[in-house]
């Protein structure tokens, strides 16, 4: 039922874009060129303005869409008793951050109850949103670590919530932020400060492109995320965009994505993971009915992860579900894959 809604929303956008590019200007500058237009689609040309009006469409929403669908809804969850009961309980604290490029970037800092240095080393986990969210959504994730040890630190990534609206690139400049943080992290805390990377879908992209650059990484636990971007919008694109020739389509659309040195075909986390060091632990997770992540992206990054390991599937998740569906094997499968390889 919600495939065939999203089909037709689709194609609904693709005639309004198509009418707003092709045939308003068209009629505007009289019959003459309006002829002209029903002989360009007369002349199969309408596959080539489709594909091209997709494109637009794709690369649009990924890079300058706000990643706030509900604003007001963030800011009453904030006021809520139950955020407020979390901020207080693990001593939040929210600051400004600028990155790289000199983006702005919001990000929260969570304490640990029980202090975040044990075995002779402090102990800080990096936790990362995913798409057309905002760091919200990794709040389920600080009890479970900051209860284990862990100081924790969240962020609104670029374009989200409330950091610099700068366009997205699917986890590109994003993992370079997560960089920049690490390195903050390590002037906080010291040279030999343990770091764990989390992330959830584009989050997961975002801490796995980074992970092979962070020296002594502690571990790296990855939600639902993709091992390339190009192979998943094509996976997406034979389920609800079966009418655009996808190579078409794709030139057009990681040509339209372009930001500064950066695009698609740049967003690549499997690569990373080939490189990742074997001595860091990876944990792979994933939702088994996932139908916008297609979960065979664990098998790969899994296969594709040298040295220590773990992979676990939840068989009713969808995307990004896991955590609440089965949120108490989720907990413990993390919490004990970091007892077997990290807490020791």
């Amino acid at each position: 039922m919600k495939q065939n809604i999203l089909k037709r929303v689709v194609t609904l956008l693709v005639a309004l874009v198509m009418l707003c590019v092709c045939a308003v200007p068209a009629f505007a500058k009289g019959n003459a060129d309006s002829d002209s237009l029903i002989e360009r689609i007369q002349h199969d040309d309408l596959q080539g303005m489709t594909d091209d009006a997709m494109a637009h469409v794709i690369a649009f929403a990924t890079t300058n869409n706000p990643q706030n669908l509900f604003p007001e809804l963030s800011r009453t969850v904030i006021r809520s008793a139950p955020f407020q009961a979390i901020g207080k309980a693990y001593k939040m604290k929210q600051f400004n951050f600028k990155s790289f490029d000199g983006t702005n970037l919001k990000v929260t800092h969570f304490t640990s109850p029980k202090g975040c240095e044990w075995d002779g080393k402090k102990h800080v986990a990096i936790c990362a949103h995913g798409f057309q969210v905002n760091q919200l959504a990794a709040m389920p994730q600080v009890p479970l670590f900051a209860d284990l040890g862990y100081d924790v630190l969240t962020w609104d990534q670029r374009q989200a919530g409330d950091s610099d609206q700068v366009k997205c690139t699917m986890g590109a400049n994003e993992s370079k932020d997560c960089l920049e943080l690490v390195k903050w992290v390590r002037a906080k805390y010291g040279k030999d400060v343990v770091i764990g990377l989390y992330g959830q879908s584009m989050g997961a992209a975002t801490v796995m492109m980074a992970s092979s650059q962070v020296k002594n990484l502690g571990w790296l636990i990855e939600d639902c995320g993709y091992a390339d971007l190009k192979a998943t919008m094509k996976d997406i694109a034979g389920s609800y965009l079966k009418f655009i020739d996808f190579d078409n389509f794709y030139e057009a659309a990681n040509r339209y994505a372009t930001v500064g040195d950066v695009n698609y075909d740049s967003v690549k986390p499997i690569k990373s993971i080939r490189a990742l060091d074997p001595s860091v632990p990876a944990l792979f997770l994933h939702g088994e009915s996932d139908t916008y992540i297609a979960p065979k992206n664990v098998k790969k990054l899994y296969n594709a992860k040298r040295g220590v390991k773990a992979m676990q599937t939840f068989p009713l998740a969808g995307h990004s579900q896991s955590c609440y569906l089965y949120a108490l094997e989720y907990n413990e499968c993390i919490a004990d894959f970091l007892e077997a390889n990290v807490n020791k």
